[in-house]
């Protein structure tokens, strides 16, 4: 019989399984593409670059921190989140790569940008990644984002270094220029869950069935079991951080009574630590009265096509029965 005292706490179990990474197919697809990307900056004047978009909670950070961890040294990367503009985020950089020694001082945009460039080509970097990079664009008009986008051009290629935009849809608005329409030659997407079909559906099973295995405690539900697996998404609308957070409470409810697997009342328990007891609960109304939020449309800045200028958009979700979902 184990020693209790050699058990991990139920704390570190939770921290453990947090910082676990669920490898599936669209996963796959993104760390190709990073590969490839990598491997082709070696070769030629022309350096492509990647943007890579998913809503809010589908798992893009931690993607990229996943990747990172496993195939590059931190000499090798540099990861940053935009701050207020792009001129504050150059400066966070050159300070990161511990070269900008006055960096409260107000340098010209062009004479930044070209000692940010300086500062890169002394370092082994091979890949820089700009996470939440919608919010360069955000609140901008049109002459404005094309002169952000025209700096991290003269980065890029003046570095000969991939750049990797990481955000929501918004991100997408690097493309309104030709010339990084061309650049950015892998486009990478984590959607969220949605089922349309039955090829869709069996994509959703092995998703189950990959977050299941990661989980340090077996299932007394079956994961695989249509109506669990439709509570589950009825849970979480579909986003893979959200569902990452019902198995974590999952856990957690069975951890602290001392089971050996998890049972359907531990995800119930699990949803009201999250949401608390005033609003339905997927995992334990009538399965006849679940209503699934289906993603329908992303969070997005859609430009005006007369003038340029930027609205935000909100995510939109359809609400399905189970019979309208799958017939």
């Amino acid at each position: 019989m184990p020693d209790p005292n050699l058990e991990p706490s139920i704390d570190t179990t939770l921290a453990t399984y947090h910082e676990s990474f669920t490898i599936y197919p669209e996963v796959e697809k993104v760390f190709s593409g990073l590969d490839w990307l990598i491997k082709r900056r070696k070769y030629g004047a022309f350096v492509p670059s990647m943007l890579l978009t998913g809503g809010t909670g589908a798992g893009k950070s931690a993607l990229i921190k996943y990747y990172v961890a496993n195939n590059l040294s931190e000499k090798e990367v540099l990861i940053t989140r935009v701050r207020p503009t792009l001129h504050e985020t150059l400066l966070w950089i050159a300070k990161e790569l511990r070269a900008y020694k006055n960096h409260k001082a107000k340098a010209s945009d062009i004479g930044l940008e070209e000692y940010v460039s300086r500062c890169i080509k002394r370092t082994d970097l091979k890949l820089l990644v700009i996470e939440e990079c919608q919010e360069l664009f955000e609140c901008t008009t049109h002459k404005a984002r094309q002169n952000i986008r025209d700096r991290l051009k003269m980065i890029s290629d003046d570095c000969r270094l991939p750049i990797v935009f990481v955000g929501i849809p918004s991100a997408k608005l690097i493309l309104e220029d030709s010339q990084w329409e061309r650049r950015i030659m892998v486009k990478r997407e984590l959607p969220y869950v949605k089922i349309t079909d039955e090829a869709s559906m069996d994509r959703y099973m092995d998703l189950l069935e990959a977050m299941g295995s990661s989980v340090p405690m077996s299932f007394e539900v079956d994961l695989l079991d249509v109506d669990f697996a439709m509570r589950l998404l009825a849970a979480s609308h579909g986003m893979l951080g959200m569902m990452k957070e019902l198995f974590a409470s999952a856990l957690e409810s069975a951890l602290l009574a001392k089971q050996l697997a998890i049972r359907i009342d531990d995800f119930t328990i699990g949803y009201e630590a999250i949401y608390g007891i005033d609003v339905p609960n997927p995992f334990t109304v009538d399965i006849e009265d679940l209503v699934i939020k289906q993603i329908e449309s992303y969070e997005e800045y859609v430009p005006d096509v007369d003038n340029g200028e930027l609205k935000f958009v909100g995510q939109i979700f359809s609400d399905l029965t189970m019979k309208q979902l799958l017939g």
